[in-house]
């Protein structure tokens, strides 16, 4: 399979291959990335949280829920000492992880029967074919895991 990468026009639409298992894998692929990238996305919130006094952005209303919300936990934070953060973190980064691979073991390792994941080659009712991306030989724990792995050793 080509990179994810090479799916994509310059435009930035997707463009899905005309091979049916080669679909399949890139759905597969495509679902995976994007778990991590949920798993990235929501570590680094918390860190962001955890160790910076002041968002990066303020917010424009600062009476709204959020930002409320945003100046509640880093008033709290800021009287954590540096090693309670990093524990904070690595306690989050566990359950944000786990979470994602508890739900793919799921998939794989339905306890009622065989899950099946399918994924459509368009959206808003505009697909023309369907391809299963899930299960196959590999399992996507072990594969989620070894994604985020090399993400994060990148």
């Amino acid at each position: 399979m080509k990179p994810l990468d090479a799916y994509y026009q310059p435009d930035g639409t997707f463009t899905w291959p005309s091979d049916i298992a080669e679909c399949q894998e890139v759905g597969r692929a495509l679902l995976l990335r994007q778990s991590v990238s949920h798993v990235t996305y929501w570590i680094d919130h918390a860190r962001d949280l955890l160790f910076h006094p002041q968002p990066e952005e303020p917010f424009q209303r600062t009476w709204s829920d959020a930002a409320k919300k945003d100046n509640a936990y880093r008033d709290i934070f800021t009287t954590l000492t540096d090693e309670q953060r990093q524990m904070v973190l690595r306690l989050l980064d566990d359950c944000v992880r786990g979470s994602v691979f508890s739900t793919l073991c799921t998939f794989d390792q339905f306890p009622h029967g065989e899950a099946e994941i399918q994924v459509h080659d368009g959206v808003c009712g505009e697909a023309t074919r369907t391809f299963k991306i899930a299960p196959t030989d590999l399992e996507l724990h072990d594969e989620f895991t070894k994604l985020l792995h090399d993400t994060r050793a990148a």
